[in-house]
């Protein structure tokens, strides 16, 4: 579905606001900017692959709000990405948050518990949520490019970073179907966050729409 180096500009189904352009990817020069892709119809089953770096586990560059960044995130039809909007409160979305040690993202202040985890946010839309669990502490270069695998299927979505799975959530209430149709790499237009100073690349997205896996497992694994 999508097949992006990040390079240059797309003429088509992309909108850009800020960061620029080179041959090593997209860099972000500030919290608000993002690249929205509007993929024309919904996808119940996908996965998606990018690289990136500038994530040191901290901070991640001062600034924006809120300072536990979303690197990543899919939006059903409603593309506002604002689930604050009365009346969308059924908005289904998929995001993937890089933690910092900072009170709000640790959930007030002292104790910086989620300070170089992961967090995988999963809203179906419907009653039963899979929550917000944490992945484990992970090792950040600030530096390196980590090549990231988010996925989404009837039963679960997932996140891999290097081939390693991060998180892993099962939808309780199974099957889900998720209909998301809008990628947005950076921030969502709810915030003004992301990772400041970070470069992604080698944006690919696949429709695994079809047979699910009756084991419960991602595609990938089929």
């Amino acid at each position: 579905v999508l097949d992006d180096p990040l390079t240059q500009p797309k003429a088509s189904a992309q909108t850009v606001t800020g960061g620029s352009f080179g041959a090593g990817g997209w860099t972000r020069d500030g919290f608000d900017s993002q690249i929205i892709y509007d993929l024309g119809a919904s996808i119940t089953a996908g996965r998606l692959t990018f690289e990136m770096n500038g994530v040191n586990g901290k901070d991640h560059g001062l600034g924006g709000f809120p300072d536990c960044r979303a690197i990543f995130a899919a939006l059903d039809n409603n593309g506002s990405g604002n689930i604050d909007d009365p009346g969308n409160e059924s908005v289904q979305f998929l995001w993937a948050w890089a933690m910092e040690e900072t009170n709000y993202c640790n959930g007030g202040p002292g104790g910086f518990e989620r300070t170089d985890k992961m967090k995988l946010l999963v809203h179906t839309g419907g009653s039963d949520e899979p929550g917000e669990p944490m992945s484990d502490p992970l090792l950040w270069d600030v530096t390196k490019f980590y090549a990231y695998e988010i996925g989404w299927d009837t039963k679960h979505a997932w996140l891999l970073r290097d081939g390693a799975t991060v998180l892993d959530q099962i939808f309780p209430a199974a099957p889900n179907v998720m209909n998301l149709r809008y990628v947005f790499l950076g921030t969502v237009k709810r915030y003004k966050s992301g990772v400041k100073n970070a470069t992604y690349r080698n944006l690919k997205l696949w429709d695994d729409g079809g047979p699910i896996p009756t084991d419960g497992g991602s595609p990938i694994d089929a």
